[in-house]
């Protein structure tokens, strides 16, 4: 997930006074996702590491389509250059202008991606403004229907309507490098797809704006024809499968937490019918259910909806026993539609709260039908406290990389070697849904340059390839299955720096992160 929230305490199961057990506080860095016991080995067995994909927007640097308006924010009103809000833009069945007022512009962010020599073609009528929140725009050529610009890469660009033609609206605007023309219908930009293969699965967790999704029908559902792949609804089933094939990898859908069987159903058609069959399809009802900040409403509605089912007098415990329960519904639609063998039906918890994971497999029914308990094993979350700027204000980024070594990697293989010995006991796998390192700053120090740059300077430390190694060598001797790392490519940013990637053209000398991943894969196929 975002990490901008995970400074926030783990809120576990509360007990009140019942005949129920109290839970185990956590106090780790969040957690969630898992894979069963002994489930049939993944037809993708060249590794056993995966990677969450971060959120498609106009500021992301993964590349991840040849043409950038599929990652554009949508249209803004303006005049004069100013944002305008009293005035709305009149927009067609695409989602393109088809009409202005006088002195109204149609304005969208999208990113330069590769940058370079740029081309935008469109259809219909009107004129086509290119400008750069980030560079200069340079070398502009305005040729009927297109547009020739040269900018830097990974800068946000501005890209302006400033008339249209009602009759014939300026409309289907693409955005992409020169050099690759002959293949934007190909989709996605061929470095992302490179950087991917590595990577046994890809979680869509982000993709598909899971926290606090609107979805509940299948009729609402974003569409690959859509102007941008860049909504609050997350982007396209179908392209997310698409990529998964392209990557030669498997597909990991989070489920929305309001989507009614009907929209179940139709995916798990969609997913069966066009997902490749040699790889797997992971299936997790939402994500982090158990996550109480106001940005992750699927906790509220699971507490609401298993209290209002009598599930459990404590609402906490009533949440566990929901998220359990619609799991078991979804997986049950989906093992109509996709064989077995190709089905990982997982189940979100927490790393070492045996007494989550228990509650969440009360019913014997849910056990049987769930292959992986999945979670979250971060390691140095301690180093974004106060605590640690403190300890380290003066020391060298060596100090605080030994700290990570002899502190923080073994607190998270103690909590992974809780979950794991409770998964054989229980005959469910262990599956990492995130993980990775977690150096994020608390609130009180959120804003201290000082202390961002140390973490920031951390991360690209070379040594923090040899803490990667670390934790997935413990991950694999707790006895752990798929790792999904968090995530795939960010920016540092100051709420956390959580990309195995800066940017997907950053050499690979320079992203240990990434560099352990992929020679960590390379060396340790599938073990179980």
């Amino acid at each position: 997930m975002r990490r901008a929230l995970l400074v926030l305490p783990l809120l576990v199961a509360c007990q009140s006074a019942t005949a129920e057990p109290p839970p185990q506080p956590v106090t780790k860095s969040k957690t969630a996702a898992a894979k069963k016991a002994a489930p049939a080995k993944a037809s993708t067995t060249r590794s056993a590491i995966g990677t969450n994909l971060n959120a498609i927007n106009f500021r992301a640097t993964n590349w991840a389509f040849i043409d950038s308006v599929k990652a554009g924010t949508s249209f803004i009103s303006c005049t004069d250059d100013k944002w305008d809000d009293k005035r709305r833009i009149e927009l067609g069945p695409k989602g393109w202008p088809k009409e202005l007022a006088n002195g109204q512009r149609a304005r969208m962010l999208l990113p330069s991606q590769e940058g370079g020599r740029m081309v935008a073609r469109w259809k219909g009528r009107g004129t086509l403004l290119m400008e750069s929140t980030g560079a200069k725009v340079e070398g502009v050529k305005a040729m009927k229907q297109r547009l020739e610009f040269t900018v830097p890469p990974n800068v946000d660009l501005l890209m302006s309507i400033v008339d249209t033609d009602p009759k014939d609206p300026l409309r289907e605007v693409q955005v992409f490098p020169k050099r690759l023309e002959s293949k934007v219908d190909e989709v996605f930009h061929p470095k992302f797809v490179e950087r991917l293969r590595p990577f046994s699965v890809l979680r869509f967790m982000d993709w598909g704006v899971t926290n606090s999704s609107p979805l509940s029908t299948w009729a609402k559902r974003p569409l690959p024809t859509d102007r941008s792949q860049s909504s609050g609804r997350g982007v396209a089933y179908e392209v997310m499968i698409d990529l998964a094939n392209r990557a030669d990898a498997g597909a990991w859908i989070n489920i929305p937490h309001q989507a009614d069987d009907d929209f179940v159903t139709q995916l798990a058609k969609l997913c069966a019918e066009r997902l490749d069959p040699k790889h797997k399809l992971y299936v997790e009802y939402s994500n982090e259910v158990w996550h109480d900040h106001p940005l992750f409403s699927q906790s509220a509605y699971a507490r609401e909806q298993g209290t209002k089912l009598g599930l459990s007098d404590n609402p906490d415990v009533a949440r566990l026993r929901y998220q359990a329960r619609r799991s078991l519904e979804i997986f049950r639609i989906f093992e109509a539609h996709v064989p077995p063998e190709r089905l990982v039906r997982v189940i979100g918890s927490q790393v070492g709260n045996h007494y989550a994971h228990a509650e969440l497999m009360t019913d014997p029914e849910v056990k049987k039908h769930t292959d992986a308990i999945a979670v979250a094993p971060y390691f140095g979350h301690e180093l974004g406290s106060q605590q640690a700027a403190k300890k380290f204000a003066d020391g060298d980024i060596e100090a605080m990389m030994k700290f990570l070594e002899d502190v923080s990697i073994p607190a998270a293989y103690e909590a992974i070697r809780l979950s794991t010995e409770w998964g054989k006991k229980n005959g469910v796998a262990l599956v990492a849904y995130e993980g990775g390192q977690h150096l994020a700053a608390e609130p009180a120090l959120v804003d201290d340059a000082a202390w961002n740059a140390k973490l920031d300077a951390a991360n690209r430390h070379p040594a923090m390839k040899a803490r990667y190694f670390d934790l997935l060598n413990a991950w694999k001797r707790a006895g752990g299955h798929e790792f999904v790392h968090f995530t795939f490519t960010s920016r540092m940013e100051k709420f956390g720096r959580f990309g195995a990637l800066e940017a997907i053209d950053q050499p690979l000398s320079e992203a240990p992160k990434y560099d352990a991943l992929v020679a960590f894969a390379k060396e340790h196929p599938v073990w179980w």
